[in-house]
């Protein structure tokens, strides 16, 4: 872990180094609350292509912030010692590594041979619910086990096609990076959102109640992103469609 860190520190350090920006003459905002809270807000209705992909986002993601509560399901549901939990959390996230490496690979492999993106997208919601519904109803660890891969799969799915989807949707080159930053605050909110809801869905129903709850957000991510072009037909118009705009 140590030499990882290390080797992202060194790389950070060498971008910083090597990369060059040209300087923009554009005129610069002033620098108040108002700016600010712009920055982080792009309309919808002017850009609905953005805007479902945003969604998708937010949705699938919440399906994976289930993560935050495995130590304490593990433990809750199948009377895992503390002594004990240590060693299956462990090769629960080396099944879940491993799983994602290949499946970023092969999907981000596959989609680019095929020029398609949202079958991988929603492959990855419905796979994410699929599992998330086997957690939830559950007694035996290995089914977990087998769960924990499917979340694997999906999320490395999920990652290799879901940010070239967004780039794709972008409504202005030139604001790239701002636009993407907003894109990040979908994929993080749910890192707090779920937590905070948590609590409540466990009062409500437990464990299965939790699961089947984050399953659902991923499979109504999934559908949003029906709502979204597929590659090489940004410009075609339909009802199901949303388009692409540009500013």
């Amino acid at each position: 872990m140590v030499g990882i860190a290390l080797l992202a520190v060194l790389a950070g350090i060498l971008a910083f180094l090597l990369l060059r920006e040209t300087p923009t003459s554009a005129p610069k905002p002033p620098l108040n609350l108002r700016t600010m809270a712009m920055t982080f807000w792009l309309d919808p209705r002017k850009h609905p292509a953005f805007g479902w992909a945003w969604l998708v986002r937010l949705l699938i993601g919440c399906s994976y912030a289930s993560v935050a509560f495995s130590a304490f399901y593990l433990m809750e549901r199948f009377d895992i010692s503390k002594e004990d939990l240590t060693g299956v959390t462990l090769r629960l996230v080396v099944l879940s590594i491993a799983c994602v490496i290949v499946s970023t690979v092969v999907a981000g492999y596959v989609s680019d041979l095929v020029r398609r993106q949202k079958p991988f997208v929603v492959f990855a919601g419905v796979t994410a619910a699929v599992s998330l519904a086997m957690m939830a109803w559950t007694s035996d660890l290995s089914v977990v086990y087998v769960a924990v891969a499917g979340m694997g799969i999906s999320t490395g799915t999920f990652l290799s096609v879901d940010f070239a989807l967004s780039v794709r949707v972008l409504p202005n080159k030139d604001d790239a990076a701002k636009d993407l930053a907003i894109f990040n605050v979908a994929g993080k909110l749910p890192e707090s959102l779920v937590p905070f809801m948590g609590p409540a869905l466990l009062a409500l129903g437990g464990y299965t109640a939790l699961f089947l709850f984050l399953g659902a957000a991923g499979l109504l991510g999934a559908l949003a992103c029906f709502r979204l072009p597929e590659v090489g037909r940004e410009h075609e118009t339909s009802r199901w469609s949303a388009p692409i705009t540009r500013s």
